[in-house]
């Protein structure tokens, strides 16, 4: 339901979604899946089924909503579904907020108030906020990455940076230099590529440094596993082999690392404890816990595979 003291922009915005609800015949759809689950109501998997459509249809006006907006009309637009959400029954609210910086969690924190709802931040910490999250220890992560490439090849390595500054890059960007010092060796050495954190960015990227000549260093740890596995495309593509010629490890430890040709070496994190943290911070906060800025950080560890 439309909060009572929604201003008449936020109303529009709520109208809007619903009549891209009406455009594409979702009611009727709503009909469909309600008989469906009435008519199979033992099978868990129509349930499930009719679940992920509604999702869908929900993501889906979503998309058509802000798709005609500009990045502060898309905040405003967030701003009003979580205000929405946060007058039904939801109890707490935990944001992942990976890509997000202090701004744009500050347009949720008026939300983290005891006459509002309990919010817990997943994968980010902002101290100035007042908000308790769970996030990686992302300089620990890239720090055991470079002293594991440094103590195996025994050369200084190459540094696949994303080109898009978010808090847990410039992290990870701390973790490596720190163990490239803690080595005697000097950071300006460090071969670094500024590379579009996507694998299809990375690889176009990548390719074109290799087809202006570029050489490629020895071994490379890269910010994220995406951007590994389009630089090891680009790597193969040019004739190099991994990790004989050009070793990788990535950040994330994700599902496609062990589906590569070599599998890949990444850094893990632990997401099923990130998950069991933030619960629990979220239900000490429901049981009337004051929201003090507490962070708690994830171990990480590396996962040795054969593109090192």
């Amino acid at each position: 339901p439309l909060p009572l003291t929604a201003s008449p922009a936020d109303a529009i915005q709520v109208l809007t979604h619903e009549v891209c609800h009406l455009k594409n015949r979702d009611h009727l759809w709503s009909l469909l899946r309600l008989a469906c689950c009435a008519l199979h109501w033992f099978n868990p998997l129509v349930w499930i089924a009719a679940a992920m459509s509604r999702t869908d249809s929900e993501l889906r006006c979503d998309d058509r909503v802000v798709a005609p907006m500009d990045n502060q009309q898309r905040q405003t637009y967030a701003n009003v579904l979580v205000l929405a959400a946060a007058r039904r029954n939801a109890p707490g609210m935990g944001v992942l907020a990976t890509e997000m910086d202090e701004a744009s969690l500050s347009a949720f924190s008026h939300l983290a108030l005891p006459e509002a709802l309990p919010m817990v931040v997943l994968d980010a910490h902002f101290e100035k906020l007042h908000l308790d999250s769970v996030s990686i220890d992302n300089v620990q992560g890239a720090y055991l990455a470079a002293l594991y490439l440094i103590n195996r090849y025994h050369v200084q390595p190459g540094y696949l940076r994303s080109a898009y500054a978010i808090a847990n890059f410039t992290e990870r960007a701390d973790g490596f230099y720190k163990a490239i010092r803690a080595k005697g060796l000097s950071p300006s050495q460090s071969l670094v590529h500024s590379l579009t954190p996507s694998e299809e960015g990375a690889y176009s990227d990548m390719r074109q440094l290799l087809l202006s000549g570029e050489t490629p260093a020895r071994c490379y740890f890269a910010d994220n596993d995406l951007i590994a596995v389009g630089a090891m495309r680009a790597f193969k593509e040019a004739g190099y082999r991994i990790p004989e010629d050009v070793a990788v490890v990535g950040f994330d430890d994700s599902s496609v690392c062990g589906s590569l040709e070599p599998e890949m070496t990444s850094v893990h994190i632990c997401k099923h404890e990130m998950g069991i943290r933030s619960a629990r911070l979220l239900l000490e906060l429901l049981k009337g816990a004051e929201n003090g800025a507490d962070l708690q950080v994830v171990p990480p560890r590396i996962v040795v595979r054969d593109s090192t």
